[in-house]
């Protein structure tokens, strides 16, 4: 593996400012594990790219962009603001973590014909949870009762 940062070292924040030229990207890992939405990922962990698109014209400093849209810069931010926030900074992708973008595993879809059966006691659930439902909407008043079987 490559070199790691970590903003809890001492001096690895001007160690990595210093190692950084215009060109290079780094890698930073998030954790969706700690984020409000976590089921939505299909991936507990998966890891981002910055690139260094140069020095900033004003104030100086590395700046990084994170998406590139037809060759364009969508996101920029500081890499000093990037290396604090991220907590931990790769010059090479982490080994068994996905990229953000990639696709998670298909589990969604339809099974092949044939494949699964439902039991006749998973039939009567599914009937019992329609006539719940239809039940329950019928109470409220939004629709009239219909048969779904």
């Amino acid at each position: 593996m490559g070199r790691t940062w970590n903003a809890n070292r001492r001096r690895d924040e001007s160690d990595f400012l210093n190692w950084l030229r215009k060109g290079k990207t780094v890698y930073v890992i998030t954790d969706h594990r700690r984020e409000p939405d976590a089921a939505l990922m299909e991936h507990p962990r998966t890891y981002n790219s910055y690139t260094c698109t140069g020095e900033h014209p004003l104030i100086g400093g590395w700046q990084m962009s994170a998406h590139f849209v037809n060759g364009k810069a969508i996101s920029h931010t500081d890499a000093a603001t990037l290396f604090r926030w991220a907590g931990e900074v790769h010059d090479t992708p982490p080994h068994g973590i996905p990229h953000a973008s990639d696709p998670g595993p298909r589990v969604n879809g339809p099974l092949p014909y044939g494949t699964y059966e439902m039991s006749p006691k998973e039939i009567q659930y599914q009937h019992d949870q329609a006539e719940d439902r239809a039940n329950g909407d019928l109470k409220a008043g939004r629709r009239k009762r219909t048969s779904w079987f």
